[in-house]
């Protein structure tokens, strides 16, 4: 799970990115959660605990303006990746102040967009793996079909197999990085990609079906739109 932040005054500009993350999560098998700020002030006035990815609009004036802005911002998230995005005619006058600095251009471009965004999920990901790899041995998350909560432990099962682990749901949740699983019950986790059948308070997955919760069901059909390129 990579906490991603978009920080930018520019509302439609702003909606773009937030498509274009959710494109690039269904893609990439990408999990996020998503922040805005409409300004820089406002972000380090009510900052998060935690940013792996920050999106920020800069008026790209001179050098000293992204190095101020970098430095401040790593003396607060020393682990966070930065993407700087100008406008166009300030980069043609001051581009040499983020030739060291990731950064995209105006107008916004999705192949851009995905290029930074997986050199940044790459820079991220050791630490993201090795906890993965603890708790499901490797399994690709692809390739579970649900996950059943059992008092403070879980059952993963995909289609050939199934076995117990030692996590309760939560903790299950916050660690595996796909965006295909979805929590859509207290005790179940599904694949979304899995699905066979839809009712309004269940699933069917695999021959089984599993529960989804009231306040559930609205996310539910909405990242199934994503995935099927709707939205």
């Amino acid at each position: 799970m990579f906490n991603v932040t978009i920080c930018w005054d520019n509302t439609e500009q702003a909606k773009i990115l937030s498509k274009y993350l959710a494109k690039f999560s269904i893609n990439k098998d990408f999990e996020y959660d998503l922040s805005t700020f409409s300004s820089l002030d406002k972000l380090l006035n009510n900052r998060p605990n935690h940013i792996d990815i920050l999106l920020l609009y800069v008026e790209l004036t001179d050098k000293n303006v992204v190095l101020t802005i970098y430095d401040k911002i790593k003396s607060l998230y020393s682990n966070i990746q930065i993407i700087f995005i100008p406008e166009i005619l300030n980069f043609m006058l001051n581009g040499f102040a983020l030739k060291d600095f990731a950064y995209m251009l105006q107008p916004l471009k999705y192949e851009c967009f995905e290029e930074e965004m997986l050199a940044c999920a790459k820079d991220l990901s050791p630490r993201i793996d090795e906890t993965y790899i603890n708790l499901l041995n490797g399994l690709s998350s692809k390739a579970i079909v649900y996950i059943e909560s059992v008092g403070n432990e879980c059952i993963v099962y995909t289609n050939n197999s199934m076995f117990q682990i030692p996590y309760n749901i939560n903790c299950i949740e916050k660690i595996l990085s796909s965006n295909f699983l979805f929590r859509c019950h207290n005790n179940y986790i599904v694949n979304l990609k899995m699905l066979s059948k839809i009712g309004k308070y269940y699933v069917i997955v695999n021959s089984k079906e599993v529960p989804v919760a009231t306040n559930k069901f609205e996310e539910l059909k909405h990242k199934l739109l994503i995935i099927l390129n709707l939205l």
